[in-house]
């Protein structure tokens, strides 16, 4: 399985069929700040923290191969530069409708980074679980998401340093 938002589908499918979901194996997700920054909040990534009951519902699941593909990431040398947005845009038609189509995130990154950047969130996510391969640093942790109504509300906490002594349960 791969998700691309919130996970909202994904917790309704554990809660109702555990074990048909148990059968997909691996799911990789495209979210949480992974263990730097949020981009909704200073600690939340946006498709967590979107619906992030359900992604407590997911991360607590006990299913064996979740893998967090998160916002930290999908910056810096993987995000698209200027240069390389223009380059896809004049390249033809199916370049200039890809572009097209992620008007909306070049003007949220241009108000978030002072320029157009594209970053390559989805496209990382899907990379991974297409290609793990690509992936150079993936380590699992023990984490929980923070459903509490305060500032840090959809942020997955990630027990780097083991401070928990919790059997690690997500990949990130």
């Amino acid at each position: 399985i791969i998700a691309l938002g919130p996970l909202t589908n994904l917790a309704l499918a554990i809660r109702l069929e555990p074990e048909t979901v148990k059968k997909a194996g691996r799911i990789v997700i495209m979210g949480t700040a992974g263990l730097g920054e949020g981009n909704v909040t200073p600690v939340a990534e946006f498709n967590i923290w979107q619906d992030a009951e359900a992604a407590k519902i997911v991360v607590d699941s006990g299913l064996q191969h979740i893998i967090f593909v998160g916002w930290d990431a999908c910056l810096g040398e993987c995000m698209l530069t200027p240069g390389e947005i223009q380059e896809i845009y004049e390249s033809g038609e199916l370049g200039k409708f890809v572009i097209d189509c992620n008007k909306h995130l070049l003007e949220m990154n241009r108000e978030r980074f002072g320029d157009n950047y594209l970053d390559m969130a989805d496209p990382s996510a899907v990379a991974a679980a297409l290609y793990p391969e690509c992936v150079e640093d993936c380590e699992k942790y023990y984490c929980e998401v923070d459903v509490s109504a305060g500032p840090s509300y959809g942020a997955v906490l990630v027990d780097v340093n083991n401070v928990t002594g919790k059997e690690p349960n997500v990949y990130i």
